[in-house]
């Protein structure tokens, strides 16, 4: 298994070098850049569908998606990209 992190690739690069793992992106983990992903349009549009019934507008799903981790990893998951979840 090859695990997905969700963040800033820098910042990841940096918590790897500072507890000395051999950890190399695309080799033995993937990262979803919360900055930057082609599938944000498709995760905010699919996040509003689920939501709008409970008063969520447009704006809200788009700014939701880019601040909460936790959701995008749901609806990495929702979509099929990952096959689980670890949050904490």
């Amino acid at each position: 298994a090859r695990p997905t992190l969700i963040g800033r690739p820098a910042i990841i690069a940096q918590r790897i070098e500072k507890f000395g793992l051999r950890l190399r992106e695309e080799l033995d983990y993937d990262v979803v850049n919360v900055e930057h992903d082609a599938r944000y349009r498709d995760f905010w549009q699919t996040y509003l569908a689920m939501t709008e019934r409970m008063g969520v507008t447009m704006q809200m799903a788009k700014i939701e998606m880019r601040r909460r981790l936790t959701l995008i990893g749901a609806m990495l998951l929702h979509k099929g990209d990952v096959d689980g979840m670890i949050c904490g």
